[in-house]
């Protein structure tokens, strides 16, 4: 939209931080159930675009590509397991927890959460793995931010 990084970052979060003290815990509900939603419907979307738009992709040449960067194995283990270890000890997730009606839902909605989590990573990769078919000499980073324009849009510029 045109508004500088950092000022857009200030701005977005004045705006989570007035929301939150404002709404309380029905309005950080509301929210996370907006966000997952939007993340729930498009992702698997985005998933299935960059599935039928890749050149030549078949379930083979899919799973063949790696999923993790050539190198990044180690490195990877490194960054996603304190994320895994410290998510469950957050002091948002405790609140969340805290806020649950019954001991059991809390179970339950982190074991749905979890499973959640998994597939939608999984449609991430299946992105980012259609990515690189679709732009070989695109950097590990570099897949999302490319796009394909379709030659009724490209002649628009």
């Amino acid at each position: 939209l045109g508004f500088q990084f950092s000022h857009a970052v200030l701005g977005i979060g004045a705006v989570i931080l007035v929301s939150n003290a404002m709404s309380g815990m029905w309005g950080v509900v509301t929210v996370d159930f907006i966000q997952v939603a939007i993340i729930m419907i498009g992702i698997p979307i985005a998933a299935i675009a960059a599935v039928t738009h890749a050149p030549d992709l078949t379930l083979g040449a899919l799973l063949a590509t790696p999923f993790v960067p050539a190198g990044m194995g180690s490195r990877a283990v490194f960054l996603i397991t304190p994320f895994l270890f410290s998510i469950s000890v957050s002091y948002d997730a405790f609140i969340r927890y805290q806020s649950a009606r019954t001991a059991s839902i809390a179970k339950w909605a982190c074991i749905l959460s979890g499973v959640i989590v998994i597939a939608i990573s999984f449609c991430a990769a299946v992105i980012g793995a259609a990515g690189r078919r679709t732009f070989p000499g695109a950097t590990d980073s570099g897949v999302l931010p490319r796009s394909r324009r379709p030659p009724a849009i490209a002649s628009m510029r």
